[in-house]
């Protein structure tokens, strides 16, 4: 094994690929729109640690110097010391910063992310890319959770792959495939899970692995890789080129649109696998990656990954919409001092100082002293974190209670209670009028069920999010699986067979399923519709798909004598309707709005569509009775958030309860009439 301790001598050009990495996550979670492949940027950690994590693994079994004690204390120390840092440093911002149920999710991430089970957490929350995870400050610490994961069980893999003389890169290829396998087979229907999942994810560990398996394994790879050979120079600059032009074309053609991981995740994992497998003397590595400003942005990247994504999020919550690009530029150039200081002042000395030495021996009292306490460290904040999420976010702080109160109209309103709290009713109470639609739909359910008390009925729902109510239109959210068909056939169907129901109020967010797409700087939503009975005219123009779905919806309803009430939806504003008053403790800058509402003009502009199919609607269907928000929300020259003194949006397009009762009151005569 003469070579064995030249391939794991430590390599500049790798901390250069790491240096590209992290500044990829940088520009793509601080300019989505100018890097919008930066995510890939994880896909390359991914491989490093694979490969650097397989090699030191592999080299101490070879050397049969392999302890798994050894292996966990250094461990400990690279990533405990920065991450207990952040973790603390954001819950005492969120105490300052956050209101209760803020702090309360914020507790429950701190909890997951002590725990390294952040990835599990956020699978049972939303995706990766839903325009709520920017308002998440520890989103990003899910693939430090499957890092984790993978350290925990690898060692083991490997230990007894080498007791049972079992070759390493079968074990290797083997989990890699099977790994792989779940990546690419799962993600047309279970994108989230695939993203998070680490089983799905693992395959990318695995081909770093497999590299430091070849290196350690294959004296032939060992002699060409340390070969001063010309023709042996000449192969290692191709593959260190072949490598760069993978990761260029990730760049250019992943978007987080695409189907992500999946079989787009092989360019970014492979490209940099060819760059590591090229060595240290292929001039892209030996030059460029090893340039000082990369190495040196590529030693702090831990810290740097780890600060910066609270930076801007705290900025995000804390100013209720997307900063300025002043505030931005701040946030990562803060990231990048305290990413530095992090390194010298704590990494450093505790990875390399005397205390942080386990070089004197595992079973030394020296050895155990600094990661035990590290330990205990992150049990603490761990505790706190749930401690913060088992109160709801420490409700008791007085200096809350004003903002609470205030932001109360925009928490989200428990519809169940509407639909299903019935043992009150009076016996004379009715059961026939159903309420059918999307988010928008359940969102005005409330206003419109104490609307029908008035009136002796209980109003019932039949909601689900993003998907209009209308037959056989399938919707599906770029990245993920179709949906919608089967959930709005059957609540249509309910409606029509239903004799006891007499009136079906339909109410949608039609701009969105015409254009595929959000509305404003901070709705991210991109999708397709899709029906067997018309085509869209591009991929970001669905009228025809929605007029006919439509059409062919109120003919069914209509032709079995139900009373249609269609509510053609209240205006998106496209921002954060918190702009409009006073609910934070803390904003970096005053953007309180002078106008709560968007001009007329944008408004008309954005529904100029959806508002002709209405009409040419109300003209086939006369029978169908038309109420329009915007005639209440609107004047010539603006539409209104707030109106009144109400507030009537719980964000950029939702109405909020207050807004839907007063919603209610203002539709009770069109309705009634």
């Amino acid at each position: 094994m003469t070579t064995l301790s030249n391939q794991l001598n430590y390599r500049a050009d790798i901390d250069g690929l790491r240096a590209v990495a992290v500044l990829s996550v940088l520009a793509f979670h601080a300019f989505p729109t100018v890097l919008q492949s930066g995510f890939i940027g994880v896909d390359i950690f991914f491989v490093i640690s694979g490969f650097l994590i397989s090699s030191i693994i592999l080299k101490s079994l070879i050397e049969g110097s392999f302890s798994f004690s050894d292996f966990y204390i250094r461990r400990v120390q690279r990533i405990f010391p920065a991450l207990l840092l952040v973790l603390l440093c954001s819950f005492v911002v969120g105490w300052f910063a956050l209101l209760p149920l803020e702090l309360k999710e914020l507790g429950k991430h701190i909890a997951a992310g002590a725990g390294f089970s952040s990835n599990f957490i956020l699978l049972s929350e939303s995706g990766y890319f839903d325009n709520l995870s920017d308002s998440k400050p520890l989103l990003h610490l899910w693939s430090l959770g499957i890092e984790e994961q993978f350290y925990l069980v690898w060692p083991f893999v490997l230990y007894v792959a080498w007791k049972t003389k079992t070759n390493f890169l079968l074990v290797i290829s083997i989990l890699l495939l099977f790994s792989f396998a779940l990546n690419a087979g799962r993600i047309h229907h279970h994108a989230i899970s695939v993203f998070y999942s680490p089983q799905s994810r693992f395959w990318e560990l695995l081909i770093g692995a497999a590299l430091a398996g070849l290196m350690l394994e294959s004296s032939k790879f060992h002699a060409w890789l340390n070969s001063p050979k010309y023709a042996h120079l000449i192969a290692k600059n191709v593959l260190s080129f072949s490598g760069a032009m993978l990761l260029a074309i990730s760049y250019f053609l992943l978007t987080k649109d695409k189907r992500f991981p999946g079989w787009w995740a092989l360019l970014p994992t492979l490209g940099t696998a060819l760059m590591i497998a090229a060595g240290s003397r292929a001039w892209l590595n030996h030059v460029m990656l090893s340039s000082r400003l990369l190495v040196w942005i590529g030693l702090i990247s831990f810290p740097l990954y780890l600060w910066h994504w609270p930076m801007l999020s705290f900025a995000r919550v804390m100013q209720n919409e997307i900063p300025s690009v002043e505030i931005r530029v701040v946030a990562l150039l803060l990231s990048f001092v305290l990413a530095w200081l992090t390194y010298i002042l704590l990494e450093k000395p505790i990875r390399h100082g005397r205390q942080g030495d386990i070089t004197s021996g595992a079973c030394s009292p020296i050895g155990f002293k600094t990661p035990a306490i590290l330990m205990l460290l992150m049990l603490l904040i761990g505790l706190v974190g749930y401690n913060a999420y088992n109160r709801d976010g420490y409700r008791f702080r007085a200096s809350f209670k004003k903002f609470e109160l205030q932001n109360n109209g925009f928490n989200w309103d428990d519809s169940a209670k509407y639909a299903n709290d019935t043992k009150d009713d009076p016996p004379n109470f009715k059961r026939d009028v159903l309420l059918i639609g999307d988010s928008h739909a359940q969102a005005i359910f409330g206003g419109l069920s104490e609307l029908y008390k008035k009136h002796s009925t209980r109003l019932q729902l039949r909601a689900g999010a993003a998907c209009p109510p209308f037959y056989d239109l399938t919707v599906q959210h770029i990245g993920h699986a179709e949906e919608c068909k089967d959930l709005m056939n059957g609540f249509l169907d309910e409606a029509i067979k239903d004799d006891t129901i007499k009136t079906v109020i339909l109410t949608s967010r039609g701009p969105l399923y015409l254009t595929g797409r959000g509305f404003g700087d901070g709705d991210a939503i991109h999708l397709k519709v899709k029906s067997k009975f018309a085509n869209p005219t591009s991929d970001e123009d669905y009228t025809d798909v929605f007029a006919d779905a439509m059409t062919r919806t109120l003919d069914m309803l209509t032709n079995v004598n139900k009373k249609v009430i269609f509510i053609v939806d209240a205006p998106e504003m496209g921002f954060a309707p918190e702009l409009c008053v006073d609910v934070r403790p803390f904003k970096l800058i005053d953007n309180k709005k002078t106008t709560c509402g968007i001009k007329k003009e944008v408004f008309d502009k954005r529904n100029a569509s959806y508002l002709t199919i209405i009409a040419a609607q109300a003209q086939a269907f006369p029978q169908v009775k038309f109420l329009y928000p915007s005639k209440h929300l609107c004047d010539d020259q603006f539409c209104y958030a707030k109106k009144d003194g109400i507030i009537f949006y719980r964000d950029d397009d939702h109405l909020s309860y207050e807004g839907g009762l007063k919603m209610g009151q203002l539709l009770e005569n069109d309705i009634f009439q």
